[in-house]
């Protein structure tokens, strides 16, 4: 995974170097000094400015709190074109609250007589996933983009215990990683129309952590007109790992691993505040590991929550609960998808954190009777009597072997891909569309040459969590990416940019690449969904797919004990 990322990030710092500097005025803000890049395909000049902040750092007693607006002194002129490290993680600065903007057309300066803002393009608003832990603007670049009629806007967020510890008190009420979302599209919306980007039409997209963030954003008031459509690549508000259901207890498990004081609130909340950020973070992994060996998701402290303290609240109530009611942003088209074998990544965590570390991997015993409970305390799911798991047993287990983990992966998979990740998606597209007909749900069914995420062996590779990724921000083409792999991509960002135009994918009137179907919107009658591979297909009943990893060994089985069974000629036969 490591490897991979570093090729990405190196690539895309060598994308974006080229002669010349480019000096835009932004007024109120600041005069930005970027840099121009070639596009992906038709090596199109467009301008990129990096590290722009939009906050103050979230430092002293700004930590866990919602940010403060960056404001500049006039006649501040910013240089933008060096890429600038993520928040707090491995390593990082948390002075961090920055957005990196790509445009490949920029309307003049604000001081030019000349300069007109009436031509503006789409915005499209990028949040990148990382399990709210990890991930930074460094590791994306535009270029891709640039040979469509956009403006690429990236932000970085406050992330794990600095973006998301929270104890139920108004110094440390959670959230503060959202509110940093939410303020960078405030950002957005005052300055991108002076990088060519229209204010009216604002796309947010996310992948994973991003995407729930998008999902998290569809439902706070606060929210409300700074965007206009909503992309989620696997991940939803209503996927357990999105929200931390015990917020408060985590919290203080992190808490007691700084050794901050717990008593009284004020020495707790001055250590908190002032204990040195990675110190904060190591103590949020401690506390998390502990979690996943001991069967939990490992995700407290480090994803959104519903908000009990603060000044300001975004959340306050179960995102099912107001999905259901349509009391969200009901009238933003939406298009969520996920792919085949998201799986693969989850049951490779739960192998490495849980699995291994607890002796279970070849306990036969527990494969067959514990395995699947395993995953349902996971997940926060009840199961006293047993019959959930009996089912998820009969549904995703037949006809391989129970108390084989290898035998069973297959199944295991499958779960893991529906529970984590592909349900709550699909759930989320099938509820909207009773608010509003575009709801669009795809299925990334691509199996590439070059997965971002690894897992541990004998958990096989596949069509994996992020693999869809490289279409949009990965290497440069050949010898890197084939022919097929090319014109992948170059449909996908096509769809994904018409949909930021239009909130229709596949519009009428509107020429598309061939080899792109006409893509419907979910809906109770038809069930449509597009499975996005070599060659694309609208397809029927997402649900159907959801054993896609298993059903090839069941149908193996079957056809293998349908053969004619051997019998003895008829001469020995009254001897068998």
């Amino acid at each position: 995974m490591k490897s991979v990322y570093c090729l990405v990030t190196i690539v895309s710092t060598l994308a974006t170097l080229a002669a010349g500097r480019v000096t835009l005025e932004v007024p109120g803000y600041a005069t930005v000094i970027g840099g121009y890049g070639p596009s992906f395909v038709q090596g199109r000049r467009y301008s990129f400015f990096h590290g722009m902040y939009y906050a103050e750092p979230p430092t002293g007693e700004r930590r866990f709190l919602p940010p403060v607006p960056k404001s500049y002194s006039p006649g501040t002129i910013l240089d933008a074109w060096i890429q600038y490290p993520g928040c707090p993680q491995s390593g990082g600065s948390e002075d961090c609250l920055i957005v990196n903007v790509h445009t490949p057309k920029l309307p003049g300066n604000a001081s030019d007589p000349n300069t007109s803002y009436d031509d503006l393009l789409p915005v499209m608003f990028w949040i990148h996933g990382g399990s709210f832990t990890s991930g930074a603007n460094n590791f994306y670049t535009g270029y891709k983009w640039m040979d469509y009629d956009v403006v690429i806007v990236e932000v970085q967020y406050r992330l794990s215990a600095l973006g998301f510890l929270s104890l139920d008190i108004d110094e440390v009420p959670g959230n503060a990683g959202m509110f940093d979302m939410l303020e960078a599209l405030k950002w957005t919306q005052k300055y991108v129309k002076y990088f060519g980007g229209d204010p009216n039409c604002v796309t947010i997209f996310g992948e994973s952590a991003g995407a729930a963030s998008v999902s998290f954003l569809l439902l706070v008031p606060q929210a409300r007109g700074l965007f206009h459509r909503a992309i989620a690549q696997s991940g939803s508000m209503l996927a357990d790992w999105a929200l931390d259901a015990r917020a408060l207890q985590n919290g203080r498990s992190i808490v007691e691993e700084t050794g901050c004081p717990m008593e009284p609130k004020e020495d707790m909340v001055a250590c908190l505040r002032t204990i040195p950020a990675q110190q904060l973070i190591q103590a949020e992994g401690r506390a998390n590991g502990k979690d996943r060996k001991n069967g939990g998701l490992g995700f407290g402290g480090c994803s959104p929550v519903i908000q009990k303290a603060g000044v300001e609240k975004l959340l306050t109530e179960e995102p099912i609960k107001l999905i259901e009611a349509g009391a969200y942003a009901t009238d933003v088209p939406i298009m969520f998808g996920a792919n085949q074998e998201e799986g693969i990544f989850v049951l490779g965590v739960l192998l490495g954190d849980y699995i291994r570390p607890n002796d279970l991997e070849f306990d036969e015993d527990f494969m067959t009777h514990g395995m699947i409970p395993a995953i349902l305390n996971a997940l926060g799911s009840r199961d006293d009597t047993g019959a959930i798991a009996k089912t998820l047993e009969r549904k995703y287990l037949t006809g391989l072997q129970l108390g084989n983990f290898t035998e069973m992966m297959p199944g295991l998979i499958d779960i893991c891909s529906v529970f984590f990740l592909k349900a709550g998606g699909y759930n989320t597209v099938m509820k909207h569309s009773a608010f509003n007909p575009n709801a669009y749900w795809y299925s990334y069914d691509f199996r590439g040459r070059i997965m971002l995420l690894s897992a541990p062996k004998p958990i096989p590779k596949g069509i994996n969590h992020a693999d869809e990724m490289l279409n949009f921000w990965g290497p440069v083409p050949s010898p890197i990416f084939n022919l097929t792999e090319i014109t992948l991509s170059k449909r996908m960002l096509q769809l994904w940019t018409t949909f930021a135009k239009y909130g229709n994918p596949t519009p009428d009137g509107v020429e598309m690449l061939e080899g792109i179907p006409k893509f419907e919107p979910w809906t109770l009658e038809k069930k449509s969904f597009m499975s996005i591979n070599a060659d694309w297909e609208l397809q029927s009943d997402y649900t159907a797919t959801y054993t896609v990893m298993g059903d090839p060994y069941r149908q193996q089985k079957l056809s293998e004990d349908a053969k004619p069974k051997y019998q003895p000629p008829q001469t020995f036969r009254r001897y068998v």
